[in-house]
């Protein structure tokens, strides 16, 4: 780091899936494939159909603890990756049903491979987890007035990140990805350039308070570094800081997580196409778009949110 400039933002510190945000291969990965791919070989326990799914799961969180913990053998897991794991599921705003299912595939992976430490039984981890107690569906996504009072409560890094999903409708992730290119480029030409899910790229026009992050961040980060990740931590500790943050400090009474900041961000641009003359199929097309979809049914579920 440059002699003179500050470390981008002492309040800043801290740790942060690899580099780009992204879920990295490697031999942990392979390792644990290969373990899982024996279970399910070997095992005529459910339907083929339920084995298949299970085995779907397996390869997901094999991703998922490979790069996260470095796990190489199933035996080493632990209710903390479990719960890291559902946690990620909440906050990517899957169903209830979705995240049980993942779950029991993941508990069946362990029983037939035996942990070392044995895992919490479902029912009472699925509680301590409030798995099944609160709806990730419609009116529990979007942020309301109060909800939204919190981001000015944050601390600086986690505010800033907050602003840019609520202004920009990005994911977590795709915040924690930008760099001082990218926000140098987005400032000079008033659009950040986005590559989201799937590898799909966007332009996102900035708005709201976005600019003014950007430019400020800018200003106190050492070319070629990522804005919201300080140099040598790792992104999904970042990503993690700000899911913990949001979740301890919401409302009590609500069930809101980052994710949600996209469901206002769509509602609010769809609002503004309407009241400019946009037929509804064109402006659901560019809210997509610029939600980084490609699918008009996904639309619906963010406009329909309350």
């Amino acid at each position: 780091m440059s002699a003179g400039k500050l470390c981008p933002h002492a309040v800043y510190q801290v740790h942060g899936i690899n580099g780009e945000g992204e879920i990295k291969m490697g031999s942990t990965y392979d390792t644990l494939k290969n373990q899982a791919n024996a279970v399910f070989r070997g095992s005529r326990e459910n339907s083929y159909k339920t084995r298949e799914r299970y085995e779907e799961t397996a390869t997901r969180f094999a991703k998922f603890v490979g790069d996260r913990y470095h796990l190489n053998s199933w035996k080493n897991m632990q209710n903390k990756h479990l719960e890291d794991y559902a946690k990620h599921l909440q906050d990517a705003g899957r169903s209830v049903s979705h995240i049980k299912t993942e779950l029991s595939a993941i508990r069946y992976l362990a029983r037939h491979i035996g942990t070392k430490k044995p895992l919490m039984e479902a029912r009472k981890h699925n509680e301590r987890m409030e798995i099944g107690r609160r709806s990730f569906r419609g009116g529990e996504k979007l942020w309301k007035e109060h909800d939204l009072r919190m981001i000015d409560q944050a601390p600086d890094r986690i505010r800033d990140v907050l602003i840019l999903a609520r202004d920009l409708g990005l994911r977590v992730h795709e915040v924690h990805r930008i760099d001082t290119a990218s926000a140098r480029a987005a400032v000079k030409s008033d659009s950040l350039h986005v590559k989201g899910k799937g590898g799909r790229e966007r332009d996102v026009p900035l708005r709201g308070e976005a600019s003014r992050v950007l430019e400020r961040v800018l200003a106190i980060t050492d070319g070629g570094q990522k804005l919201f990740v300080t140099e040598g931590t790792l992104t999904h500790h970042a990503i993690r800081e700000v899911q913990d943050w949001v979740y301890n400090h919401r409302d009590p009474s609500s069930h809101v997580s980052i994710h949600g900041l996209r469901h206002g961000y769509a509602q609010s641009i769809y609002k503004e196409l309407r009241a400019s003359g946009v037929p509804v199929h064109e402006a659901k097309l560019r809210v997509s778009e610029l939600l980084g979809h490609s699918r008009e049914e996904v639309t619906d579920i963010y406009l329909s949110s309350r």
